[in-house]
């Protein structure tokens, strides 16, 4: 059974293949960074080339993202395109940030879900699921129901007792390792947390508002590729109480 991974970051992909190499034949194992929304372009940029040398040292062949329907206004991969990049994202996200990692992960999912059945792959996974700062009940629900809609099985398994293990091997291999999540409000975050940590006031301050402050008409509908608004509402349907403050542990901030 030929599977298609999506990666993250190198360091998970290390732990992650370790677990997912007991199960699958290593020749029968893709890779595929897909991360828009990482942010800025330096820090994409910098994941990338990671990935790409932990692949290299794991012998895990990358598959180059779909070709987007309009050409990428800036950088490479899917990071600025209009239709699949970081344009595409922050569109999806903006009047929903409380609920932005679970579109994140569903933005992602979705475009290796696609891939994986164009290339013929009969399943497909994620990296994320290495990391205690990700929600996996949510991945989960959104890789079966997404299963359902392209055809690849989602491959789901508590991939966390690996996390120690990976960012060793990541050391091991000399792998940049990241400080946030990865886009610009986990970072905000981050440095927001720190800031108070230390007793001090950062130059963006505290949130005066939440998402759910926000007036709900500015929002785009958040739309999966392949799928209209009103089919991706009812796919997210039956995760509705999976925000992301809905596990006790999981933060959207930290080391991705």
């Amino acid at each position: 059974m030929k599977i298609l991974l999506h990666v993250c970051c190198g360091p998970c992909a290390t732990g992650a293949l370790e677990w997912l190499r007991r199960q699958f034949p290593t020749s029968e194992i893709a890779g595929l960074f897909y991360n828009p929304n990482i942010y800025p372009e330096s820090e994409y940029q910098r994941r990338r080339q990671t990935m790409e040398r932990a692949a290299g040292a794991l012998e895990l062949p990358l598959l180059p993202p779909l070709r987007a329907t309009k050409p990428a206004t800036a950088g490479e991969g899917g990071w600025a395109g209009e239709e699949e990049g970081l344009v595409n994202y922050l569109h999806q996200v903006a009047f929903r940030e409380k609920d932005r990692c679970r579109n994140c992960y569903a933005m992602r999912l979705a475009y290796t879900a696609r891939q994986a059945a164009a290339a013929g792959h009969e399943a497909f996974s994620t990296t994320l699921l290495i990391s205690p700062y990700q929600n996996l009940e949510a991945i989960r629900t959104i890789g079966e129901a997404l299963s359902k809609i392209h055809g690849p099985d989602f491959v789901f398994h508590d991939l966390r007792p690996y996390f120690s293990r990976s960012r060793q091997r990541a050391r091991e291999l000399g792998l940049y390792q990241q400080k946030y999540c990865g886009c610009i409000f986990s970072e905000l975050e981050r440095i927001q947390a720190k800031a108070r940590g230390k007793g001090l006031t950062t130059k963006t301050g505290e949130p005066q508002s939440s998402a759910a402050d926000l007036p709900g008409s500015s929002a785009r509908p958040f739309t999966l590729p392949g799928l209209d608004p009103e089919a991706t509402a009812r796919l997210l349907s039956a995760i509705t109480g999976l925000s992301d403050e809905s596990e006790g542990k999981w933060r959207p901030w930290g080391k991705g």
